[in-house]
């Protein structure tokens, strides 16, 4: 599953996250998933699209 933008209210949305990382395995910490997971690249381009749309 990964990361999933959920909607929070006043046009605004948190990040679920999983426990551990599903392609590669390893825990999911905040810079494994921000820097070094290919399995969250479009995720991040949905988020970075959608922080700045705002």
């Amino acid at each position: 599953m990964g990361i999933t933008l959920l909607p929070d209210g006043a046009g605004k949305y948190v990040l679920g996250l999983d426990h551990a990382c599903p392609r590669c395995l390893e825990p999911l910490t905040e810079p494994h998933m921000l820097l070094h997971c290919q399995n969250y690249q479009a995720k991040r381009d949905q988020l970075q699209a959608a922080l700045h749309s705002h």
